[in-house]
């Protein structure tokens, strides 16, 4: 341990007062001031509890003068092959944190712009989706799901988010609340904005699910209709991560991350030591109509997803690009909205098409013994109708298909 590194500020310290503490807190809410904010991620062999007492020891409760000032230590991360923290630091201690060998990473906390894709006019096959994942060929006149009953229950999908109705009928008891990233220890995760229950039913629902008896966690990440703090998502994430490997569910499980943005080391990092441990994982490839060049997280293990319409050709709104595995439908698409426990709604998104595929991951977790989540993303690229959907650059990328020779 490096517990010298502090010692020349620690007689500077100042008794810790609590609103301090809790102004900290709050302001962790804030989407709106990421100022003085960092994601911070160590070496393995450090031990957190240590580092972190010891950063507290000099920054949480600071004081200048009459002004009260947020810094320290707010959300501590660790998981197997993980460990971090994140909170509000200044300049000053950001610059020793750089020299600290005890440090891996360390990054501004950012905010992620959700773009919504632009409203479409309503299409004559809205309810396709299922079809369109369970045929080879475009089902012109019919929206038939082929599928394999025994693939429809068993499976846990960790559903990260704006939250879920887990009253909605469709979910007919398989859904419970997990995690809320948002408020610390708030069990509460009402889903105001809608996309995690639409999320959820494109998953799991008796109706518009891909695997119709699936277990769905509510992991709330993000409450903004158009914001996600990555601070907030990383904490959701390792939390989907944790249970899942704890409660050994990695051969059964997937965690989806329907959000996406701007390069996080953090983040990045997070999901590939889920992966080495087990873990699948599904985001999104981003609603901007443009060409990613890597995947959203850079992270190679993540299967990233874009969106097609009802035709398999790219839906205008959809980013493309070497950065994306597979597509799937994300147009016009019918499932579970949380304003009543019946209520369903229509959208579009690659939010919406990577839920597909979250779905698919659990259809055939359910049906093969898949030795891990390299085994399962090698089996899903398999099982993809290869080739069948054209980027703007004349490339063509694979299509999601749950294999039921139909």
């Amino acid at each position: 341990m490096h517990l010298f590194w502090f010692a020349s500020t620690l007689c500077a310290i100042l008794a810790e007062p609590i609103s301090a503490v809790d102004k900290c807190l709050s302001n962790d809410s804030d989407v709106r001031n990421l100022t003085d904010r960092y994601v911070v991620t160590l070496k393995q062999k450090v031990n957190l509890t240590e580092h972190i007492l010891h950063i507290e020891s000099v920054t949480i409760g600071r004081t200048q003068g009459d002004n009260l000032r947020c810094e320290g230590v707010v959300r501590r991360y660790e998981m197997p092959g993980f460990k971090g923290y994140a909170g509000f630091f200044s300049k000053s201690i950001i610059d020793r944190l750089k020299e600290n060998p005890e440090i891996d990473t360390i990054e501004p906390d950012q905010a992620w712009n959700m773009v919504l894709p632009p409203r479409e006019p309503p299409r004559h096959r809205a309810g396709y989706s299922l079809s369109l994942i369970s045929h080879r060929r475009i089902m012109i006149n019919s929206n038939e799901y082929s599928y394999d009953p025994q693939a429809m229950t068993g499976t846990y999908a960790y559903v990260l988010g704006t939250g879920i109705n887990i009253r909605h009928a469709e979910f007919e008891g398989r859904a419970s609340l997990g995690y809320n990233a948002v408020n610390i220890g708030d069990q509460v995760s009402l889903d105001v904005n809608g996309e995690g229950t639409h999320i959820a039913g494109i998953i799991g629902s008796r109706t518009y699910g891909v695997v119709k008896g699936c277990h769905l966690i509510a992991v709330k990440a993000y409450h903004h209709p158009h914001w996600a703090v990555v601070s907030q998502v990383l904490d959701a994430y390792i939390w989907a991560a944790n249970n899942m490997i704890d409660s050994r569910r990695t051969q059964k499980g997937v965690i989806m991350l329907p959000v996406t943005g701007r390069f996080s080391k953090a983040l990045s990092k997070a999901i590939n030591s889920a992966f080495r441990d087990g873990v699948s994982t599904v985001d999104c490839a981003g609603n901007k109509n443009k060409e990613i060049s890597a995947r959203p997280g850079e992270s190679s293990y993540a299967i990233t997803v874009s969106a097609t319409d009802e035709s398999r050709r790219r839906a205008q709104f959809a980013n493309w690009g070497r950065g994306v595995n597979m597509y799937a439908p994300g147009t016009w698409i019918v499932s579970t909205t949380p304003r009543s426990k019946h209520a369903t709604g229509v959208r579009s998104g690659t939010a919406q098409a990577a839920a597909h595929v979250a779905g698919l991951i659990l259809y055939f977790k359910r049906l093969h013994t898949l030795p891990d989540a390299h085994g399962t993303k090698v089996y899903l690229l398999r099982q993809a109708l290869d080739g069948v959907v054209q980027e703007p650059d004349g490339k063509r990328r694979p299509f999601a298909y749950n294999g039921s020779g139909r």
